[in-house]
């Protein structure tokens, strides 16, 4: 329990929450680890799908078609920035879902720039050799900024040159995307108490420790080694209007409890909307609170540790009460999930927004991409043993995601061994879907070896070397498990084509990546070399 500190106690070297040493280490941990950070420590799944790109790019391109039959100048082309882009992927999905929707509609005009941005130069640098992106950048739909949230006033996009700062604004609204970004950033804790406002100062976690290496822990800031004490904390507090009238009105509503305040996110927007010039459009999706602060004590779980790094409940409601008080307004989804998605807008009347309003229904109240992650885990359970026509369902329900097709590879070899002519059809239209998702990642599982599997499976062997060359292309020999298994294959397709000399070239370069386990790949070689010298070659 948190106790109010005597007036007396000195401070010592008790510091504001949002100060606190546990964000250095998070800091620390993504700059070191960069991409890595996602291979299999930091979750992403959850908002980094088709899914959910699909249903911002419906929002985005609703917005864009509100903006322009209000008949308001607006610059082109409109800029979508994406905070704490990470790996990429999910610029990569919703660039493609751009692209194809405005084409569908014949809405060229609504030309937009794509910018991903973080503060690790690792990423950038990830970003920017991408193979996947490459044709974006070319095409100048993609740029890439290293963008502070809460630290940097401008953001300069290093393909083009362009700044984008406030004098000015840019002429036109700036809509910026969030998935999983904000339960990252430093917060504040506070209580109120018999009316009163106390702001939690934490002492313990030394500079430079690291944090547990554990997945998806629930751990306490006690347990962590950090005391949180409270200090009467007097308003104004943050010398800003906004920021402290909203600490305000929880002084004077909320009953007796300790809450988080997103200092960081609050500061960061700030500094977009004067970007922006006022006029924002702002998408989140986070394990967030959007109808009442979320609430920390010193010993409840209140941390989700994912291998030294963490994630903490972010309060959307304080979100939504800041653009109201700058005149805009928040639209919460109204379902209980693990994840939630938000709206807020500032700078165009609710009124002007039909077709946005209309998209938010539909793409996220209606059925929205958490209820959609809901019911796909609850469907992977259903499926695994069932009908063909079950499995098929999930993976369109799922829009053929990489990680629910992964997850359910061998049913779906077993299915395309047996398919009939209408369910092979199916299947391949849907297999090419989820290949066009690939995005390499280090170590990741390689959609494009998946995708020749089953095509291999389907005995359209064609397709099944072109998916398995691609997968060579983009991973080369490592890992090694992949590269030989992809050349055995490949081999394997090669011979039952009737090219038995590319058969044996493929089985040989499988027998060298792995010599002491291939032993199939070894009596393939002898099988072939016996046949090609029998008949003179092949």
């Amino acid at each position: 329990m948190l106790e109010p500190c005597e007036e007396s106690r000195p401070g010592g070297d008790a510091v504001p929450f949002s100060q606190c040493n546990l964000w250095h280490a998070q800091r620390r941990f993504y700059q070191e680890q960069g991409v890595l950070a996602w291979n299999g420590k930091v979750p992403y799944q959850s908002t980094c799908n088709p899914v959910i790109a699909n249903a911002y790019a419906h929002l985005i391109v609703r917005f864009l078609q509100d903006q322009a039959r209000s008949g308001r100048e607006v610059n082109r082309p409109v800029f979508l920035l994406e905070l704490g882009s990470g790996p990429g992927l999910f610029g990569f999905y919703v660039v493609k879902r751009l692209l194809a929707l405005l084409d569908s509609l014949g809405l060229d005009e609504l030309a937009f720039v794509y910018v991903m941005s973080d503060f690790s130069e690792r990423n950038i640098a990830f970003w920017r050799d991408h193979p996947a992106l490459q044709d974006f950048v070319a095409r100048g739909l993609l740029d890439f900024a290293r963008y502070d949230i809460g630290t940097s006033r401008s953001i300069e996009l290093l393909e083009s040159g362009v700044v984008l700062e406030p004098a000015g604004g840019i002429g036109s609204p700036l809509i910026v995307l969030a998935n999983y970004v904000f339960d990252t950033l430093p917060q504040d804790a506070f209580r109120v108490e018999g009316g009163r406002l106390f702001e939690g100062k934490t002492r313990g976690l030394p500079e430079g420790a690291a944090l547990p290496e554990l997945d998806n822990a629930p751990f306490s800031l006690e347990q962590l080694g950090i005391s949180l004490e409270l200090h009467e904390a007097r308003l104004p507090h943050y010398s800003d209007a906004v920021l402290d009238g909203i600490l305000e009105r929880y002084r004077e509503t909320l009953p007796d409890q300790g809450f988080l305040f997103p200092r960081a996110t609050l500061l960061g927007l700030r500094d977009l909307l004067e970007i922006a010039g006022g006029h924002l459009l702002l998408v989140a999706t986070d394990k967030a609170n959007a109808s009442h602060p979320p609430k920390i004590s010193a010993e409840t779980p209140d941390l989700v540790l994912h291998h030294a790094s963490f994630s903490m409940m972010v309060n959307f409601h304080a979100l939504g009460e800041y653009f109201a008080a700058r005149g805009g307004f928040a639209i919460h989804q109204p379902s209980i999930q693990a994840i939630t998605t938000s709206v807020f807008c500032l700078g165009t009347p609710a009124a002007d927004l039909v077709e946005t309003k209309a998209a938010i229904a539909t793409f996220l109240h209606e059925l929205g991409p958490a209820d959609l992650n809901t019911a796909i885990s609850q469907l992977q359970l259903a499926v695994s043993d069932g009908a063909p026509e079950g499995l098929m369902a999930l993976l369109n329900l799922a829009q053929w995601d990489p990680a629910t097709v992964n997850l359910h590879l061998n049913q779906i070899v077993a299915v395309a061994k047996t398919a009939n002519a209408d369910l092979s059809r199916s299947l391949a239209e849907g297999i090419r879907k989820y290949a066009e998702h690939f995005y390499y990642l280090p170590d990741a599982e390689s959609a494009l070896a998946n995708a020749g599997i089953v095509f291999q499976e389907m005995r359209d062997y064609r397709a099944a070397l072109d998916y398995y060359q691609r997968s060579l292309d983009s991973f080369g020999a490592e890992p090694a498990d992949l590269y030989a298994n992809t050349l055995y294959n490949m081999g394997l397709c090669h011979y039952y084509l009737g090219e038995r000399g590319k058969a044996l070239e493929s089985f040989r370069h499988a027998d060298k990546a792995a010599p002491q386990k291939d032993m199939m790949a070894k009596g393939w070689i002898y099988h072939l070399t016996v046949e090609c010298s029998e008949d003179g070659g092949g």
